[in-house]
């Protein structure tokens, strides 16, 4: 017998609860998983996030005989606003699949389509996680060619992660101007060997330096719809509408030099968190490249007894000073983040959620005009921090 759009909604209702997609979403990076989800800052669409900023200079040492107390002061405290980002991940299905098929196998096709869906949203916020919250995915180089011509550097990575990918649509343009190149046309070839890619609108020629890829839609100019990232999170500039000149507290330690990763430059960075914090960090975040360093550098300190049973490789299993280190496929070969949990956080409106939870019906509803019935999901949620200046980001590792 034929699912019905009635059945499926129960079922789906059943399967796929707000929680579950929250765990889905998060399943596949393991450090936005650590991270601490909450809506307790919430103000309308944005999150408002007191930060403990002076301390009281009322306290006084006198002699015996007594004297003059210094002024009573008190705490000081801001705030740093957040705005909320809106994501939004569509769902379509054949109309075949559900008019003509039992249920459990529409169950099951329809299962598939939301997994890979929240896939594809993951893929997108980590992506985010690693860019600097203006939207700009990487910079163009010269044109030398009919396609889409990247820096050679940025845009080399950028399709190695699998952030540009056939069938995406993008936007090219200058900072001020994000489709001046390229206006919403979807990428059609990639080409990692000369570093470019393809578009459905045709040849581009007049790419420069000065111009950069977006996700179509994701920025208007230099306004961006896009969540803050660990590059401008861990940095010295404006972030949730605080400056450090304002607050000189607000603002991470950035190591800017072009040196090699070493244990002594590691142990430099720790010293600089303990000496603000009084507490050393609790995470590493790095990607590949500095995870094989970082194990390089262990595994030249290691003696051998005998030639019998040597092993080697398990660069996934080094640790530094008791953390593990999270090696992510997806941050840029030149960084290495060292920070606190407890200072960084996700905020969010809700956990992500099926569009009918609004406007009610069911998840799924015919698309006019087409043989599918489509859905969204949603999730309103950014990137957000308390504390910035016990963290510390190296930027130009070699």
């Amino acid at each position: 017998m034929a699912a019905t759009i009635e059945s499926l909604t129960v079922a789906l209702d059943r399967v796929w609860t707000q929680r579950r997609f929250e765990d889905q979403l998060y399943s596949e990076t393991p450090f936005l998983d650590k991270l601490k989800k909450t809506d307790r800052y919430t103000v309308g669409e944005t999150a408002r996030v007191p930060l403990h900023t002076r301390r009281n200079g009322g306290f006084t040492s006198l002699p015996e005989g007594g004297g003059t107390l210094n002024e009573a002061g008190q705490q000081g405290y801001n705030k740093a606003e957040f705005k909320y980002k809106h994501f939004h991940q569509q769902v379509a299905v054949q109309g075949e699949a559900i008019d003509v098929t039992d249920g459990d196998a529409i169950v099951r096709a329809v299962d598939e389509e939301i997994s890979g869906a929240l896939t594809d949203m993951n893929r997108q916020l980590t992506r985010m996680l690693f860019m600097d919250g203006t939207g700009r995915i990487c910079k163009c180089r010269t044109s030398s060619s009919n396609n889409v011509d990247l820096n050679t550097t940025e845009g080399a990575q950028a399709l190695e992660r699998g952030w540009l990918f056939i069938g995406q649509p993008v936007d090219v343009g200058s900072a001020t101007e994000e489709a001046l190149r390229v206006n919403g046309s979807k990428i059609t070839a990639l080409d990692e060997t000369n570093v470019a890619f393809t578009v459905a609108s045709g040849n581009v020629t007049n790419e420069a330096t000065t111009d950069y890829v977006s996700q179509k839609d994701a920025r208007a100019g230099e306004t961006s719809y896009e969540m803050n990232g660990l590059k401008n999170i861990y940095n010295t500039t404006e972030l949730g509408g605080l400056t450090s000149s304002s607050e000189p507290l607000w603002k991470a330690t950035l190591n800017e030099e072009s040196i090699p990763l070493t244990i002594g430059a590691l142990l430099a960075a720790q010293q600089k968190i303990r000496q603000k914090r009084g507490k050393n960090p609790n995470f590493l975040l790095t990607g590949l490249k500095q995870q094989r360093k970082f194990y390089e550098q262990l595994q030249q300190q290691v003696n051998f007894s005998s030639d019998k049973g040597l092993t080697a490789g398990s660069d996934e299993t080094a640790t530094w000073n008791g953390m593990d280190i999270v090696a992510d496929p997806d941050c840029w070969d030149a960084e290495l983040y060292l920070g606190s949990y407890d200072h960084l956080f996700i905020v969010a409106v809700d956990k992500p959620y099926w569009q009918n939870k609004v406007t009610g019906g069911a998840q799924l509803a015919w698309i006019q005009g087409t043989d599918s019935y489509g859905g969204k999901l949603s999730y309103r949620m950014n990137l957000g921090a308390n504390r910035r200046n016990d963290g510390y980001r190296f930027t130009a590792l070699t």
